[in-house]
């Protein structure tokens, strides 16, 4: 290893805000792995040279950080070629192999930059290219809405207003002010004055916080982002924003802190202050999407709590995967008929698919519903294996809807639909009347 390799390690290495301290000897960097510091507490970590620019807690500071990206490698410098001066033939033959290198270097260096050039130039008509053709693209994932739609619009006409769909101008500031309130509130007091319902929901909203007090969302609202609504739901006053966060990976494997050498390849066991640095809260976390849907009700815009907390906290696929007999629960969802009801032996019945809303492609149940029941004769205006000239993905043949999902009594209880309460989210659009005005 050169001088100053050495003495560029030696400097950029940190002690871990005083945690680890490091000797020369000690700051080998291990052979397919590179360095770079942490952008926050600037401890040094060590990823493989082949990761991509990746993002994950700090071992040391547990702030997330992004390591760079794959760097290209750097051409080695023409080799120098060191003569005894006492013989100057040889030192002129040496002179004339290092020009000799350096010229090639050169000549290589020109042609590396001018093929650079050209690939920056395609990749820039590409991407101009692409930008054109995909320019007011809708995004990939959509939360299903709330009504008949399956999906809401994404772009509101040019100088959209409340009644064309996304709200804008002073609406959207009072959506923005009174999601700000809610998601700032720390008591149950504070939060029911923000949702519809207001001081009705406050025992529910106890039961689900475990008391009174409660900590501050850790959601904020400049991460949510608006959908423009049908304009029958934008009359009524109406509006939905969507909260979405990806999973990030557990990274421990990758983000290390940098240890002597010989704890770097295992052949002495590293003290406890040091894997617990490595260790401690680096983790997994589970994405997370949010939807809250606002409703103006005498003149005040008001927060549907109910599918907020369903969304959030994932409460329909915590129900659905945890059978509990005689237990049931009341879910905001979307309700079609499932393709299976093709291949059903028993024709005395149908399978519809209910899914979730925020999470509509991995939170879903298939249930069978008896197509006689008070239920089945509701349902039956979606189906669509048996109805010529309908489709599963017609507008028609999924709904949004409030209902009631139970499991049954049974040693090995069965997922069923027990109730449907009304179309749509109830207290947002849907209220129990509209089950038999047709709505």
């Amino acid at each position: 290893m050169s001088a100053v390799w050495k003495s560029w390690i030696e400097l950029s290495l940190v002690d871990f805000k005083g945690q680890l301290y490091f000797t020369p000897e000690d700051m080998e960097i291990p052979p397919g792995q590179k360095q770079f510091n942490c952008e926050h507490c600037q401890a040094a970590i060590l990823v493989p040279l082949d990761l991509p620019a990746t993002s994950a807690p700090c071992p040391v500071c547990q702030t997330i950080t992004t390591s760079p990206g794959v760097e290209e490698a750097v051409a080695p410098a023409a080799a120098q070629v060191e003569v005894p001066r006492s013989n100057p033939r040889v030192a002129d033959q040496g002179e004339r192999i290092a020009e000799t290198r350096r010229e090639e270097t050169k000549g290589k260096a020109g042609l590396l930059w001018a093929l650079a050039a050209l690939i920056g130039l395609v990749l820039l008509l590409g991407g101009a290219f692409l930008a054109k053709r995909s320019r007011g693209a809708a995004p990939e994932k959509k939360p299903l809405a709330m009504g008949s739609v399956s999906q809401p619009q994404v772009d509101a006409p040019a100088g959209g207003s409340p009644a064309s769909g996304a709200p804008s101008g002073n609406v959207r500031e009072k959506v923005l002010e009174a999601l700000g309130r809610f998601l700032s509130a720390t008591t149950v007091a504070e939060k029911a004055k923000c949702v519809i319902g207001q001081d009705q929901m406050i025992p529910e909203m106890e039961s689900f916080y475990g008391g009174s007090e409660i900590e501050k969302d850790d959601l904020r609202v400049d991460f949510f982002s608006d959908w423009a609504m049908d304009s029958p739901d934008s009359e009524r006053g109406i509006y939905l924003m969507d909260f979405e966060r990806p999973k990030q990976f557990k990274l421990g494997t990758l983000f290390r802190p940098i240890t002597d050498f010989k704890t770097r390849l295992r052949l002495d066991t590293p003290d406890l202050h040091t894997s617990s640095k490595a260790l401690i809260e680096n983790f997994e976390t589970e994405a997370v999407r949010a939807l809250i849907y606002l409703k103006e009700t005498n003149g005040e815009l008001l927060i549907d709590w109910h599918t907020y907390v369903q969304t959030k906290n994932r409460l329909f696929r915590k129900f659905v995967e945890n059978p509990v007999a005689g237990q049931k629960g009341v879910f905001r969802v979307v309700v079609g008929e499932h393709v299976s009801t093709i291949f059903e032996e028993d024709s005395s019945v149908r399978n519809y698919k209910i899914i979730e809303p925020a999470h509509n492609e991995e939170d879903f149940a298939v249930v069978k519903v008896k197509r006689d029941s008070e239920v089945g004769k509701l349902l039956e205006q979606l189906a669509w294996t048996d109805v010529s000239g309908k489709g599963g993905s017609s507008p028609s043949s999924r709904k949004g809807a409030t209902v009631v999902l139970r499991w049954s009594d049974d040693v090995k209880p069965v997922l069923t639909l027990s109730e449907v309460l009304c179309w749509e989210f109830l207290g947002v659009g849907g209220d129990p009347s509209n089950l038999t005005s047709g709505n």
